[in-house]
């Protein structure tokens, strides 16, 4: 028993180091400052040493630092680079509210500085809502100054749950993408996602630059010269939450990768070519990765012909990898490797909260390939990708930063991805819950419960005009 205790004990450990040895590593880099700590890099045409700097933030603190890159190293500027918590829904769980709700992302558009020096935030607001604004930044580029803030979208919710609101802007157009949670909770029983009418489960795209107050919609944009309603803003739909570096581009060739956080099964990541035109569905609230929902289809067949009977009018577009909650839990994105090393060069890097592991996709021969890199011990909240290809990956509970080590490539342990066996294959979400949320009495009682839920967001408001305002939008739905 003892021997065979061994022998099984040494071949786990092999497989173990040959699975996740050799391709990259993480070394401890610097000390949490926040729980819940997400990044986003800092642009490099700001003073001497802004290449390869990058902003560090807390979701529930309302803080935002920045880390100056000097003599290969990052220092913490002492002052902080946003104090917005006069704005912010704060305090996360602690404090009553969601671990969802907070800053949610910074972005600064390639052309910062040109004109003037501007940053883009998203934040939910003290009454939860969902905030897209745009501040100025000081001249030496190491604060941005609160008082003059510029709302330029401002989404009320009804809830805690997937505000998401990733940022980035595309090197091809120059236009600000925004990703949008569903606003939901569960399943997305009001359909917010597929829904043309509503900006929530949505990326939006949007043309900043060209305006000094508010922003201009891309005459590109699918939806610019449709009327029915479709709100003219959205670039793809059909997503769940896309949350910090839900949206990534690849900063060479402006591909487009979106991390949608998975419901009750599975994980998700999508791709979008650069050469694409928008108005992609991505089957939220239809489809949980490459599976179809069976509150939603009768059988596979239904589902299949769901996606050939409106492909003329909607261009559902499927995940290039998924993996269930048996592998993991919250997908984090981060950013595609670009260096000198080709083997490396392309590799798309994300994780998941759950599992630690670090893990790449692309493509190999034209097909996508995957590998598992490297099994951390930490519980990832944000990676990102500084100007000098450097990666960094947050923990979520310290706040601890690492950065992220490549070593050998090994082509044996990248596996291709084969998406056609698991696509159209029903799978049952947490029915006893979904049955609730689509009863006749749950959809009769949701005014009550968003007054409940707007006492809860505005308690500690003294807006006198609020609940006037969110009566009269309920009595408008």
């Amino acid at each position: 028993m003892l021997k065979k205790l061994i022998i099984t004990s040494f071949f786990f450990f092999l497989y173990f180091n040959t699975c996740f040895a050799n391709q990259v590593d993480v070394s401890f880099y610097k000390k949490g400052l926040f729980p819940f700590t997400l990044m986003t890099p800092f642009p490099t045409n700001c003073g001497e040493n802004s290449k390869n700097s990058f902003i560090l933030f807390g979701r529930h603190s309302g803080i935002a630092k920045l880390l100056v890159y000097k003599d290969n190293e990052h220092y913490e500027l002492q002052e902080p680079f946003a104090d917005l918590r006069n704005k912010v829904l704060l305090g996360g769980e602690e404090q009553g509210n969601s671990m969802e709700e907070g800053i949610l992302d910074f972005a600064f558009s390639y052309r910062f500085g040109e004109i003037k020096k501007k940053v883009y935030v998203t934040y939910t607001n003290k009454f939860g809502n969902f905030v897209l604004s745009r501040f100025n930044v000081t001249d030496d580029c190491k604060s941005l100054i609160s008082v003059n803030e510029e709302i330029l979208i401002d989404i009320e919710k009804h809830t805690y749950e997937h505000a998401a609101g990733s940022l980035d802007f595309s090197p091809k157009d120059n236009f600000l993408y925004i990703g949008i949670g569903d606003g939901d909770i569960g399943g997305n029983p009001s359909g917010t996602a597929q829904n043309l009418k509503k900006l929530e489960g949505k990326i939006l795209r949007i043309d900043v630059d060209s305006m000094e107050n508010g922003y201009e919609i891309p005459k590109s944009n699918p939806y610019y010269h449709e009327s029915k309603g479709k709100r003219s803003e959205i670039w793809a739909y059909g997503l769940r939450s896309p949350a910090k570096s839900g949206i990534v581009f690849d900063t060479e060739n402006g591909d487009l990768y979106i991390a949608d956080t998975g419901w009750d099964n599975y994980e998700e990541i999508n791709f979008q070519s650069n050469e694409s035109s928008g108005k992609e569905n991505y089957g939220w609230n239809k489809f949980e990765g490459l599976h179809c929902r069976k509150d939603m289809f009768a059988s596979e067949e239904d589902c299949r012909s769901e996606t050939l009977r409106n492909r003329k009018n909607i261009k559902y577009k499927w995940p290039i990898i998924e993996w269930n909650h048996k592998e993991g839990c919250s997908v984090i994105a981060g950013g595609t490797f670009r260096g000198n090393d080709k083997n490396w060069d392309g590799v798309f890097i994300f994780s998941d909260f759950c599992s630690g592991i670090i893990k790449g996709i692309k493509k190999i021969d034209n097909e996508w390939h995957y590998s598992d890199l490297y099994k951390t011990s930490v519980n990832p909240h944000s990676i990102i990708r500084t100007s000098n290809n450097s990666f960094f990956v947050s923990d979520r509970y310290t706040g601890d930063i690492y950065k992220i080590n490549f070593k050998d490539f090994n082509k044996k342990n990248w596996i291709h991805v084969d998406n056609l066996s698991d696509k159209y294959k029903l799978y049952s979400p947490n029915t006893e819950i979904q049955n609730i949320l689509n009863s006749t009495s749950w959809k009769l009682t949701q005014p009550l419960r968003d007054l409940i839920s707007f006492f809860k967001f505005n308690k500690k408001n003294d807006k006198k005009d609020a609940i006037e305002r969110t009566v009269e939008k309920l009595k408008n739905e």
